[in-house]
């Protein structure tokens, strides 16, 4: 189909630049190893490992994506405060080093979903908020309402924001967000929210704030 060969042509595009990066540095690193200092052999090695870590983290989210396509999910009753937890401690660590508050929901709604993927939907829209909120990113606020027909849970920071014709952009793959220059990633992250969200009979949706920040929700239909 059309959508595989445009999937297999981006990831081969985004493996392709790494590795030929790789390649490159590790070739002038042989050529002049003799002739380098030991900061400059230090800094070639740093790029080499950055790039690696790039391809690591690209197949990561590629096989993350094929797995949030596949039929088999295991659905039970969670408290959601139980999956909150994890995923904050998750991050524990980068949001005291970057002192951003984290703010929850009080309420400790019982729901029926798939806990390895909505740990998946937490980690992508967290990830999301620490790598394009910017500088001056302060806070995090984890929302839920509860609906007729649906849990919402929201993800919502205080950052830069996201400029309103990247709505529905951001969450197709390998496309990437118009105000995260400098910031590179794959453009997964978000579609693999949208794939479980649809295994959810749900779906997601991203609202940018008036001046700045940006909400993202996350709604898991009751009828599971």
């Amino acid at each position: 189909t059309e959508e595989t060969k445009l999937f297999a042509y981006s990831v081969a595009h985004d493996l392709k630049n790494p590795a030929l990066s790789i390649h490159g540095l590790v070739e002038r690193f042989s050529r002049k190893l003799t002739e380098l200092s030991e900061d400059e052999r230090r800094m070639y090695c740093d790029r080499i490992i950055d790039s690696s870590e790039q391809i690591v983290d690209l197949v990561e989210k590629i096989n993350s994506y094929i797995s949030s396509k596949e039929n088999v999910r295991s659905f039970e009753e969670i408290y959601l405060k139980e999956v909150v937890s994890a995923s904050r401690r998750e991050f524990a660590a980068q949001l005291q080093y970057r002192s951003i508050q984290w703010h929850e929901f009080a309420e400790n709604p019982l729901i029926r979903l798939d806990r390895v993927s909505i740990l998946r939907v937490f980690r992508n829209l967290i990830e999301n908020s620490l790598k394009y909120g910017g500088v001056k990113l302060s806070k995090i606020w984890i929302g839920y309402q509860n609906t007729p027909g649906y849990h919402i849970i929201s993800v919502r920071d205080d950052g830069v924001g996201m400029k309103p014709e990247d709505k529905e952009l951001v969450f197709k793959p390998f496309e990437r967000r118009g105000s995260s220059k400098g910031q590179r990633g794959s453009g997964l992250g978000l579609a693999i929210v949208r794939e479980i969200a649809a295994n959810h009979k749900g779906e997601v949706w991203v609202e940018p704030g008036r001046k700045r920040g940006v909400t993202f929700y996350f709604a898991i239909s009751k009828n599971l």
